[in-house]
């Protein structure tokens, strides 16, 4: 099963576990404000815990989001403006909270006159540059607020939460080069892309931010037994969650590999039945000039211009790659596609050689290019006189290729590709960046090599083409003595199967998260009544 789907599956389910915990971290601070705004009922506590639960909501909605490629989507757009939101209300709520004074001390020499830090004016919303543009400079604003508040005032504890912010602001910073994916700078794209190495670094940064709240908010929450034992709970809760949320996509995501095999194998066989049809066509097309009375005349006298002029238009209404007619020694007579070139001799070619003992026989050849192989469906006919007497031979040819491979594409909607041995002859594929094709590319994966060209089986599984994860099931094509020259292929990217999951662990990712929310509601009545026993 191929490895780059599953490590994109696996990447998913670490950002939709990571963003998970983010949001509880952010949800355990706003409970911790939510307890100060009750007793008090400061605005500066509600705004505190009104921001930090928006914030949570954010990254909830992030976290349910499955197709890392929309990252402009309504989801996305609308989880970034309540996370700015969030940002703003922690924001005013530092500027009106004023800082606890350090205590004035007097000794030998009297009152020592304290420093009184001034307010920072040159706050400001750049609000022109939209919620995600935002982000990185309030968070980093609201981690020099905590700081300032840590190192001017008493509040030492929150240098913890400015770090943290810190790495938020980082974090954020980072997704927005994340967002500029679609370059098509191949080196921007490599670091940039998702899942890519600036992703994974951005997603290191947010779990060290949201560590280091999470410690700071567990050392308050613990200080009382009733939080600690509540989020002792939702935690083991999420975690199960997690891991029957993973676990069911996972088997899910294998059942649409699997039935994407079998429906590969199911098209290669449709496909090959195409390709006899090609041949009984190309058969077909060889009779109807072998036994045209014109052509039996103009072979019997070995007229090359009367050939020229029968067979003027014949490629074009047969849509023929090439026709070939020779006479009994197989001299040859006439080539279609060049004209000038007759009088040398085939009579090597193993189809005129069976022709000219009366075998009339078709298949698929290998002609080697000036570059790239080409694969050929050639049939030869007998030209017989009408006693019987073999006169000559007339040769079709039919090219198999990128044109070719095109037209079962439109026909039916399948991305194929033909292999001449193992070099790439023709394909519908391109690669990431939707140009180059790699027509000419070799077939490392030897596995396919030997189960399709030496054993004559089809195979079905995974191969990377043009740095892309393809599923993909594989049949061996036959020449005319019966042994496999080449291989077709049908194919589909990994990443088309996730997406044909998303939809459905999507709705998986939504249903874990709803229950976890629901789920608090009788856990928070458990452990106050647990409490209560116990005290």
């Amino acid at each position: 099963m191929g490895g780059g789907m599953w490590l994109q599956f696996f990447e998913q389910n670490i950002h939709f576990a990571l963003y998970m915990f983010v949001a509880l971290v952010f949800f355990a601070v706003s409970w911790l404000y939510f307890d100060a705004w009750s007793n008090k009922r400061a605005p500066k506590e509600l705004l505190k815990w009104a921001g930090f639960a928006g914030v949570g909501v954010s990254f909830l909605i992030q976290a349910l989001i499955v197709n890392q490629d929309l990252l402009s989507g309504p989801y996305d757009t609308a989880a970034s403006v309540l996370r700015a939101a969030g940002f703003l209300a922690i924001v005013a709520a530092q500027l009106i909270d004023p800082l606890q004074p350090v205590p004035k001390l007097t000794g030998l020499y009297g009152p020592q006159e304290t420093e009184v830090p001034k307010k920072s004016t040159a706050w400001y919303a750049p609000l022109s540059l939209g919620a995600k543009w935002l982000l990185p400079i309030v968070c980093g604003y609201i981690a020099w607020l905590y700081y300032n508040r840590a190192t001017k005032g008493l509040e030492r504890h929150y240098k913890k939460v400015a770090y943290a912010f810190a790495a938020f602001a980082v974090s954020d910073a980072l997704a927005l080069l994340t967002s500029l994916h679609d370059t098509s700078n191949p080196t921007l794209y490599s670091w940039v892309r998702i899942f890519g190495p600036i992703w994974v670094i951005q997603q290191v940064v947010l779990l060290a931010g949201a560590i280091l709240l999470g410690n700071w908010v567990w050392g308050y929450l613990t200080k009382r037994f009733f939080s600690q034992l509540l989020m002792i709970f939702i935690l083991a809760i999420g975690t199960v969650f997690l891991i029957v949320s993973v676990g069911f996509t996972s088997l899910l995501l294998r059942d649409i590999h699997h039935n994407a095999q079998a429906n590969l194998e199911v098209s290669t066989q449709v496909l090959g039945y195409a390709f006899e049809a090609k041949q009984s066509e190309a058969a077909g097309a060889a009779e109807q000039v072998a036994g045209s009375a014109q052509i039996i005349a103009a072979v019997t006298n070995k007229d090359h211009q009367a050939l020229v002029a029968l067979t003027k238009n014949y490629l074009v209404s047969k849509k023929q790659s090439d026709l070939m007619i020779t006479d009994d020694a197989g001299q040859v007579l006439l080539r279609a596609i060049d004209t000038d070139r007759w009088g040398d001799s085939v009579s090597s070619d193993p189809l005129v050689k069976r022709a000219l003992l009366g075998i009339d026989k078709s298949g698929v050849i290998v002609e080697h290019g000036i570059t790239i192989p080409v694969l050929q469906v050639r049939s030869v006919a007998a030209v017989r006189a009408v006693d019987g007497t073999l006169l000559g031979t007339v040769t079709t040819s039919l090219n198999l290729d990128t044109a070719f491979v095109g037209g079962i594409k439109r026909a039916t909607g399948l991305d194929s590709s033909l292999y001449a041995g193992d070099v790439l002859a023709a394909t519908t594929r391109t690669s990431a960046d939707g140009k180059n094709s790699a027509v000419g590319a070799v077939l490392t994966n030897k596995t396919i090599v030997n189960q399709v060209l030496h054993k004559d089986k089809v195979y079905s599984g995974s191969l990377a083409f043009a740095n892309q994860e393809l599923v993909g099931a594989f049949v061996p094509i036959l020449d005319p003595d019966g042994v496999p020259v080449a291989i077709l292929s049908v194919d589909k990217t990994e990443s088309s199967l996730l997406e044909t999951a998303g939809r459905s662990v999507q709705l998986t990712r939504i249903l874990t998260a709803a229950l976890l929310i629901v789920s608090i509601v009788p856990v928070y009545f458990v452990t106050r009544n647990l409490v209560r026993q116990v005290e």
